[in-house]
This record gives C-alpha cells, sequence and structure tokens, in this order.
C-alpha cells in the first residue's frame, strides 16, 4: 500500500467528518467527483477536495503564497469592477461591503487620513456623514499595494549577568 493510500472506511470516515464536503469549497461530495489531497512530498493525507478544488492547488503547485497572491488579486479585481459600476460616491457601509471589511475599518482609515472622504453632513448634525469618491478609493488601493507590510520584531528579554542560563 503506497504510503498515501487509504481503505474505503478510513477514506469514508475522513469524508463524513468534513460533513461529506469538499475541505476548501464545501461542495457536497459524491462519489465521482472527489479527490485525495495530500501532500506531494511527505505523502501526508491533508483531505478530500472536490476535483475542481484539488486542480485549482495543483496548479499554484500547492504554494499557500501563489494562492494568498492570488486571492489579493480576486478581491482587487472585485472592487474595481464593483467600483466602475455603481455611483459616484460612496458611504463607509457601503465601501465596507464592497472591500469585505467592516465599516468600522472603513471610518478608521478615515479618521487617520489614509482615505480621502468628505463630510456632507449639515451644520446642525454632531455626527458626520462620510461620502467618499470612487477616485479617492482608487487611489487608496494603489497606495495599499505599494505600501509593503513591516515586519515584525520579535522581543528579546535580556537577562541580568546574574541568572545562569540552563537551556
Amino acid at each position: 500500500m503506497k504510503p498515501f493510500q487509504l481503505s474505503r472506511e478510513d477514506r469514508l470516515g475522513i469524508i463524513k467528518s468534513q460533513g461529506n464536503r469538499c475541505a476548501i469549497c464545501e461542495e457536497e461530495l459524491h462519489a465521482e467527483n472527489y479527490a485525495m489531497d495530500h501532500c506531494h512530498e511527505s505523502g501526508a493525507i491533508r483531505g478530500y477536495l472536490c476535483r475542481a478544488c484539488n486542480m485549482g492547488l495543483g496548479h499554484f503547485r500547492d504554494r499557500p503564497d501563489l494562492l494568498l497572491r492570488a486571492a489579493q488579486y480576486l478581491d482587487r479585481a472585485y472592487v474595481s469592477v464593483a467600483l466602475s459600476t455603481t455611483k459616484q460616491k460612496l458611504n463607509p457601509p457601503e465601501l465596507a461591503k464592497l472591500m469585505r471589511v467592516n465599516p468600522d475599518k472603513v471610518l478608521g482609515w478615515i479618521n487617520s487620513g489614509e482615505l480621502r472622504a468628505v463630510n456632507v453632513a449639515g451644520r446642525g448634525c454632531k455626527r458626520p456623514r462620510w461620502r467618499i469618491a470612487i477616485e479617492d478609493v482608487a487611489l487608496f488601493e494603489r497606495a495599499r499595494e505599494a505600501r509593503k507590510p513591516e515586519p515584525r520584531l520579535r522581543r528579546t528579554r535580556t537577562l541580568p549577568d546574574e541568572v545562569i542560563k540552563y537551556f
């Protein structure tokens, strides 16, 4: 038996533990539409997928970094297509829905100055009514793409000289 081959009972047990669904898209698995996903280096079984998801992983050479970049690309494309078909100004909840984030996140970007928005509230209003132009969203997206995330610094604890390290 090859390292990643299983008995019928074991295979059905794994599929049942996944709720008879693909581990990625959650499509229901049938006898003719599933494939066993496994690590090509170790032979370890990761789970069962529908054939489309299994082929997708294969096309991305099982590389999480490529899959993440593909997901980010699709999100950017989704936002730009959605923006091109919407009105010229959006409020924070509308933009949040398009960008698939919480409206508070959009308000945070506005308050920090990262995202330009105009307050259209009247003089007597105590709460702002923000409107964001499509052009400002495009500028914001470009600025975010250009900025690379800063690497996280690991904090190390310095020990006093009288402490002896055993490990």
